[in-house]
């Protein structure tokens, strides 16, 4: 019989390996894109694309809500074809809304961006509100890869459709290579929009012919099937939009005080920081599902309250090092990454990289709160704790608005460099206090067990990745591949953080798991030899 342990290790390992992909694909498109069609069309392509990720919000609103209830059913609390009905007319009902939104977002377009690129900020939304049209109604389909629990199937589809930014931006620079930069986002994003709704389309035919019941026939949806989804998809909904405006807000806020230029420092320090949570995803992603598997088992809080300690610490384990990479490198990271590709690359890099230091706590308290917050949800108790998170959603905005009034507008030439750092500010507040303080204490009264078991296994990591940060800036003391007052290259980047991560993992592995921790994680690796 598999272990819980071999579960984590399939589970973990295949979205690392997804991550890993998505990771280089998101690096290598934004130099791409800003050398192909300049940097005010990376503005515009950053804040659309935060704005169009209401299309993953709605996307993320049907799959979390569907996937529990699809879990439920399938592990038997509850028949599974009725399960499939109501989750077919739940699925129309969010189109409805969704398209609903987007044409409120296409109208406040006119408001916000310059005529020359108007157009295409339009039609890159009507292709995101397609694109939600197909995404929405296969994601029943598609959430079945994580209820049986095929991780590796779920993160090979999703590896295949994440790479739709790259393979667009170099399809479409290659025939297109000298072209107005409103031009080429329309196509730019038209492609994009169709590879990956066939990618989507495709992983949920497969699974449709595995089970047909997939299908659904939303006339037959019966009112206890969707109420037992509607149970918690209004409070999950709640939780999402609020959790999305800690972004969607900013973005806003940016553009509206400081324009293209507020985009793209925005945009770049926003998805820089991103990579934070994204390395704690690859624990993250399923574990809502094994949350309903857990809670259906027998000593439920005992089994719960051992996940929730481990995911605590291994989420820890990966955020607090990333953050403070991104802190301490924050200059260099930027620089290396698109400043080559700007006109005045220092304008772009000093804001950005104060932003990005700014945003590091908060994004790191959000990446550790991701596990709590799925395997609560998981086991049914997101209206016990979705009011948590909701305030924090709501006050972001408010916060964000009120530092940039508030906070001096320092600068050369009236460039901004306080003030601008208000959304960022707002982030790092709201998700500390709320997603990283208040969120840990409801989740212990929720489950009767110990605030420690939540706070307990997060202290020694980011202790652990304080102490050795200095070793980050080796390459600045102690120049290897360049001259003393030269800039850092890429390998010198490498190196700092090659030795940074190798320190830590290799302290980490002694310090903070215990030696049946150890013995665990060894023997859930599946090797070949071991297995005969």
């Amino acid at each position: 019989m598999i272990t819980e342990a071999r579960r984590s290790v399939i589970r973990i390992g295949s979205n690392y390996a997804r991550l890993l992909a998505t990771l280089v694909f998101g690096i290598i498109v934004v130099p791409l894109l800003v050398g192909w069609l300049g940097a005010d069309a990376l503005g515009l392509f950053l804040f659309l694309v935060s704005q169009a990720g209401i299309a993953s919000l709605f996307e993320e609103v049907i799959r979390t809500s569907l996937i529990r209830e699809l879990a439920a059913a399938w592990h038997g609390e509850r028949d599974f074809r009725e399960a499939c009905d109501a989750a077919a007319l739940v699925s129309i009902v969010v189109i409805i809304l969704a398209l609903a939104a987007f044409a409120l977002l296409i109208w406040i377009m006119g408001f916000l961006i310059p005529d020359p690129y108007l157009d295409a900020a339009r039609l890159t939304l009507v292709f995101e509100a397609a694109f939600t049209i197909v995404n929405v109604a296969c994601t029943p389909a598609v959430n079945m890869y994580v209820v049986r629990e095929e991780f590796i199937l779920q993160n090979l589809l999703t590896m295949i459709r994440r790479a739709d930014f790259l393979i667009a931006v170099l399809l479409c620079s290659w025939i297109w290579p000298q072209t107005d930069p409103g031009t080429g986002l329309i196509v730019f994003a038209a492609f994009a929009t169709g590879y990956r709704s066939l990618i989507i389309a495709a992983g949920a035919g497969w699974m449709i012919k595995r089970d047909t019941r997939l299908l659904g026939r939303p006339w037959k949806a019966t009112k206890p099937a969707l109420k037992a989804v509607m149970s918690t998809f209004g409070w999950n909904t709640g939780v999402i939009v609020a959790t999305n405006l800690h972004d969607r807000a900013g973005a806003f806020v940016a553009n509206i005080w400081f324009g293209l230029f507020g985009n793209t420092v925005f945009g770049l320090a926003t998805r820089l920081v991103g990579y934070i949570r994204m390395v704690t995803m690859g624990m993250t992603a399923g574990v809502d599902a094994v949350g309903a598997r857990l809670a259906s088992a027998k000593d439920s809080t005992g089994s719960l309250q051992n996940m929730i300690r481990n995911v605590s610490k291994m989420h820890a384990i990966m955020a607090w090092p990333a953050a403070v990479t991104a802190f301490v490198l924050a200059d260099e990271l930027i620089r290396l990454w698109i400043g080559v590709h700007l006109d005045n690359p220092s304008e772009y890099v000093d804001i950005t990289a104060m932003l990005v230091r700014v945003a590091a706590l908060g994004l790191a308290a959000r990446a550790i709160s991701d596990g709590w917050i799925l395997l609560l949800y998981g086991a049914g108790y997101v209206n016990r704790y979705a009011k948590i998170l909701f305030v924090g959603g709501i006050l972001d905005p408010i916060l964000a608005i009120a530092l940039v009034l508030m906070l001096p507008a320092l600068g050369d030439e009236g460039v901004s460099w306080n003030n601008i750092s208000g959304p960022c500010w707002a982030i790092t507040v709201t998700y500390v206090a709320f997603h990283g303080v208040l969120l840990p204490m409801r989740g212990a009264k929720i489950l009767q067990i110990p605030l420690s078991t939540f706070i307990g296994p997060i202290i020694g990591p980011i202790l652990l990745a304080l102490v050795i940060s200095p070793i980050l800036l080796w390459p600045q003391w102690i120049p290897v591949f360049r001259a003393s007052e030269e800039a850092w290259g890429l390998l010198d980047l490498m190196l700092a953080i090659g030795s940074y991560a190798l320190v830590y993992v290799t302290l980490a592995s002694f310090l903070l798991l215990s030696k049946d921790e150890r013995r665990r994680l060894f023997q859930a690796i599946p090797l070949p030899a071991r297995s005969q």
